[in-house]
């Protein structure tokens, strides 16, 4: 399918390889339990900023944490996707991630 008024294919998410789309999701999976894991200990450690902000605080510091979980690259994110990796049982056979 094409926009209207774009050179661009835009496919749907499904439109590839079934096997491909599932292994690009299961990546996605992996970056989003490891970005999760890391906003969660930034929003501890800025927990008494949270607190001094007020009402909004909370939010505000959560919502930042997230984003730079998931926007960095080199950091804690990207040890802990590598370690999850590693860690995943595999199918020697065929290459793939066993589920």
């Amino acid at each position: 399918m094409k926009c209207f008024g774009s050179q661009t294919p835009i496919l749907a998410p499904g439109a590839r390889g079934g096997q491909r789309d599932s292994s690009v999701e299961a990546r996605r999976a992996v970056r989003d339990a490891a970005a999760s894991f890391e906003a969660l200990l930034v929003r501890e450690a800025f927990a008494p900023l949270a607190k001094a902000m007020g009402f909004y605080g909370d939010t505000v510091v959560a919502a930042a944490a997230q984003s730079v979980a998931r926007s960095e690259r080199g950091g804690l994110t990207d040890r802990l996707e590598r370690s999850m990796r590693a860690s995943e049982p595999s199918d020697a056979a065929s290459g793939e991630v066993s589920r």
